[in-house]
């Protein structure tokens, strides 16, 4: 009853503290509580049961006999003595003591002695001991009784008692030990049929089962009617087993329910608006966004389409048939005491070759000379011209008529452009160390889809070719004109002999390189934007953590990164990677980032007044007289570039420095839009309407930065840890590169000299 009364205390208590919008509907506790409150109520019923059994059998174990027989023999003896004045003989005392011996036979206490004195206690009258006849009786098991009248003493044994009640004791401690043995296994069994089955059914529902559920949701992901491939997945039932042998039973039970539930929640339709908190966007902003990165209304289907065309009817490239690219330079060159004197031309190139693996290498200034420079730099790098038997003659050609495809007189779709995201590509591939698992068919297709994803841009969206029923958009049936369009351009320029760059490839690696590039280049689309974000996320779930150990160990291979022995996970990476390279302006210095900014601004101004000369409704952040460019620039980066450089460096820890860029960035546009509200505040006196909503703009732009704030640097610290141990790994292999690099100098010399 106290136990329920205090049970009840602790609940009232609970309930005084509960929060106001708790629940307390009871048909609406949580599942993981209402578990807790059956077995709480199991447990209880049985503690109630042990202390029942126990309060009602103690009692029925407890020996206590009250028998004070012999004092009230003691006490009449010495009444006798005191009538008869000690007139009674030794003999009679005999006859007494017999009696008294005998009358406690049957008892539980006997007298072991009983010692009768005169009136005046001077002299023994009679005395008696019966200890000889017991054996030996501990001196506590003994009570010395004296007569109230009269000088009789006696001593009495109490030892049978004292057995007795030691003998209960012990029965009754032996059934407290059994009743709690007892009720422990019933507390046990208890747990067992509330938790411990049900936990070891689902546990082993998970290892027979997890990759079967995984597989269910990358089908959600699909269009139905795609066909399944196995070995295109983002999954890999291996690391299911892997991660269930390492961790606890609970723990991986809640980290496969936790990741089971991201994954489903980033593939299921819909799952596009996590990324987009329309409570901190203008008005302008969200119509940007739903038109350019939304895109419901031709967006259908169209990401499953691209994924079911690198399905259907792929030849998949066994990895063990190619080895990983290899970097034939270290990009910290040494100087050569060997070399020629210098020239202008090659210190300028020295210098450019110095800066060019560093985020702060700036395309934009540079000259048509040093752009060649740096795109055959990029090209040379790597293995790729030998591994792919390309010819140096044909790839200048090529290069050169690539070039004149570019509409020069685009302020931001034009050739420099190119040659960013190319650069921009190149230094994902080196700073993630990616070339340790692509192979080197897949590093060129990666380069060339970067200098060839803007092919023939005519400076106009998407929306507005399709809005106009431009010839491209009928053609390519209103999915990503512009898209298919560079790839027809790309495949028309190698189409000419003198343009091929392709020829010296088997048939198989040329389906496979058209395969990359048109998956590349159709990623580049915008609407694909937070679909692939999505997928970033998952690959991460499922092979993130492994494959960046593996990197940082320096053991990365095509056969040892963790997922990218599958093909589709490593085209999945190039896409990625220009993808977020056409988007990178924001992530890099402010001088350069604000170049570019203020040129693509200038192409949408262009096409918002072509809008308005036809009459047709201006595209969201399209028209210069209503189109802020800070605003502008605060949500691109805030809504579309973090989401997605967010999900790349959680990947790869070592582009964690993008981030920190991009923060600075927006920081410093936001700063410009404040001041330019203030000024606008100072110059508007009288109108308090105006004013006012100034000061509401300013203070919700400093909250958006605060939170910008927060989860960058949130999102760096996660990192830095491994973003270090990847950053020795690659230090090691530059380091290793230098030294192949002396070697070879010095074997060239001797046989120069021999």
């Amino acid at each position: 009853s106290r136990l329920a009364k205090l049970t009840k205390l602790f609940k009232l208590m609970e309930q005084c503290f509960q929060a106001k919008d708790a629940t307390t509907d009871p048909t609406k506790v949580p599942p993981a509580k209402a578990v807790a409150r059956v077995l709480s109520g199991v447990l209880s019923r049985r503690v109630a049961a042990l202390v029942m059994i126990l309060v009602i059998s103690t009692p029925l174990l407890q020996y206590q006999q009250i028998d004070n027989a012999y004092m009230a023999h003691v006490d009449s003896f010495g009444r006798y003595t005191e009538l008869t004045e000690d007139a009674i003989p030794a003999s009679d005392w005999d006859a007494i003591a017999a009696d008294f011996k005998d009358f406690y036979k049957e008892k539980d206490m006997h007298p072991i002695a009983l010692t009768v004195m005169n009136q005046n206690g001077t002299s023994e009258i009679f005395g008696v001991s019966w200890l000889n006849d017991f054996g030996y009786i501990r001196e506590d098991s003994k009570i010395y009784i004296a007569s109230a009248v009269g000088n009789v003493e006696a001593v009495i044994s109490l030892a049978p008692q004292l057995q007795k009640e030691s003998l209960y004791n012990m029965l009754t401690i032996l059934l407290v030990i059994a009743a709690l043995v007892g009720f422990t296994a019933s507390f046990q069994h208890a747990v067992d049929q509330l938790i411990v089955i049900p936990l070891e059914r689902m546990m082993n529902t998970l290892k027979s089962s997890a990759n079967s559920i995984l597989r269910s949701v990358q089908h959600i992901a699909h269009e139905k009617g795609a066909e399944e491939d196995g070995e295109n997945s983002l999954f890999n039932e291996h690391d299911i087993d892997d991660e269930v042998e390492k961790i606890l039973e609970t723990d991986m039970l809640e980290a496969m329910v936790a990741k089971l539930a991201r994954i489903t929640s980033l593939v299921l339709p819909g799952h596009e608006s996590q990324f987009v908190n329309e409570s901190n966007m203008d008005q302008n902003t969200k119509d940007w966004i739903a038109k350019e990165y939304l895109h419901e209304s031709s967006d259908k289907g169209s990401n499953n389409e691209q994924d079911s065309k690198r399905k259907k009817g792929s030849t998949m490239h066994s990895p063990s048939q190619h080895r990983s690219t290899l970097m034939r330079r270290s990009l910290q060159p040494e100087k050569n005491i060997n070399s020629p004197p210098p020239t202008a031309e090659s210190i300028q190139q020295e210098k450019l070759a110095m800066n060019i693996n560093t985020w702060t290498f700036d395309v934009e200034g540079l000259n048509k000379k040093d752009l060649d420079f740096t795109v055959r730099f990029l090209f040379h790098t790597f293995e790729v011209i030998e591994e792919n038997n390309m010819s140096e003659k044909k790839l200048s050609a090529f290069l050169t008529k690539l070039e004149s495809g570019y509409i020069s007189t685009n302020t931001y779709h034009n050739w420099k452009h190119a040659v960013d995201v190319c650069h921009t590509v190149f230094r994902f591939v080196v700073e993630t160390q990616a070339h340790t698992f692509l192979t080197p068919l897949e590093t060129m297709s990666l380069l060339v889809a970067a200098l060839a994803h803007d092919v023939g841009h005519p400076g106009l969206s998407n929306g507005f070719l399709i809005k106009s029923k431009h010839s491209l958009a009928i053609l390519h049936n209103d999915q990503s004109p512009l898209e298919n369009m560079h790839c027809a351009s790309l495949y028309e320029i190698v189409g000419k002999a003198e343009y091929d760059i392709f020829e010296g490839l088997t048939p198989q690696d040329w389906r496979t390189c058209r395969k990359i590039m048109i998956s590349a280049i159709l990623g580049t689309d915008m609407i694909h934007h937070f679909p692939l974000i999505s997928k970033m996320q998952v690959f991460y779930e499922m092979h993130g953590m492994p494959l960046q150990k593996i990197i940082a160990a320096g053991n990365c291979t095509v056969d040892t990164a963790p997922g990218m022995k599958d093909s589709a996970n490593r085209w999945f990476m190039i896409d990625c990677f220009l993808h977020a390279a056409d988007i990178s302006n924001p992530v890099k210095s402010f001088d350069i980032s604000k170049k570019w900014a203020y040129m693509v601004v200038e192409e949408f101004f262009n096409q918002g007044d072509l809008e308005k000369s036809r009459g047709d409704d201006i595209s969201p952040m399209m028209d210069r007289s209503t189109t802020n460019i800070f605003s502008m620039q605060v949500g691109f980066i805030e809504f579309v570039v973090f989401p997605l450089y967010d999900a790349l460096i959680k990947t790869f820890p070592s582009l964690e420095v993008l981030l920190r860029n991009m923060v600075k960035n927006n920081r410093e546009w936001t700063s410009r839009r404040i001041d330019e509200l203030r000024q606008d505040t100072r110059m508007i006196r009288g109108d308090a309407l105006k004013a006012d909503k100034n000061h509401q703009e300013e203070d919700k732009l400093k909250g958006r930065l605060e939170q910008l704030e927060v989860k960058v640097d949130k999102a760096v610290e996660s990192v830095l840890p491994m973003a270090a141990k990847m950053e020795e790994a690659k230090q090691r292999y530059e380091e290793m590169l230098k030294v192949v690099a002396t070697a070879s100098t010095h074997f060239s010399g001797e046989r120069e000299t021999s």
